[in-house]
């Protein structure tokens, strides 16, 4: 595997390799220090201090490492700062680009269309959703919520949501559109993100 791996990085002249978890780290690593090709690692969850030692055992550890958000690296800044030479880290948000789509104030007529945008793990915050959509429920105004994504296959999490909206009495002010292609005209229905 590690052969077969160097000659793909070499006859496509790959310069560098970006993995997003620690068992595709492992498997490329070997391959890609032989071949002298970078990795960036992009972190989407925190890890233990114990897991981070487990993933680089025995392994040169990357340079490069970015991260969804500040909430992920701070849990990890200690083991990284013990590292020699120290890596460099970077945040970069997995967020809106709030240049590219700007908000606009709207009237609000009738209902008040509220919306989550994002796939389905349970990081994303789906079930805080749902419980704000049931606290402003009891307010006696019209609101429609608005669920844009969808769940990683086989995850069995929009059921859950869809049940945990339903046992809440809510199945009439929810709408689940999936992916949609064109998220812009989608946002720009809302009135609360």
């Amino acid at each position: 595997g590690v052969l077969e791996l160097c000659r793909l990085l070499k006859k496509n002249k790959i310069n560098i390799i970006h993995v997003v978890d620690p068992i595709g780290y492992r498997y490329v690593s070997i391959p890609a220090l032989i071949c002298r090709v970078p990795i960036l690692f992009h972190h989407h969850f925190p890890y233990s201090y114990a897991a981070l030692t487990w993933f680089y055992k025995n392994l040169k550890k990357p340079q490069f490492h970015a991260f969804c958000c500040q909430s992920i690296l701070s849990p990890n800044i200690a083991f990284f700062e013990n590292q020699n030479p120290k890596p460099l880290l970077q945040v970069v948000h997995n967020g809106i680009d709030t240049k590219k789509f700007t908000y606009t104030p709207k009237r609000i007529e009738n209902v008040t269309n509220i919306g989550i945008l994002g796939n389905f793990q349970k990081r994303k915050g789906h079930e805080d959703f749902i419980e704000v959509a049931a606290t402003l429920s009891k307010l006696n105004l019209n609101f429609t919520f608005h669920i844009f994504g969808q769940e990683e296959e086989g995850s069995g999490r929009e059921q859950a949501l869809r049940a945990m909206i339903e046992e809440k009495g809510l199945t009439e002010n929810f709408v689940f559109h999936g992916f949609v292609d064109k998220p812009q005209k989608a946002l720009q229905e809302l009135h609360i993100l």
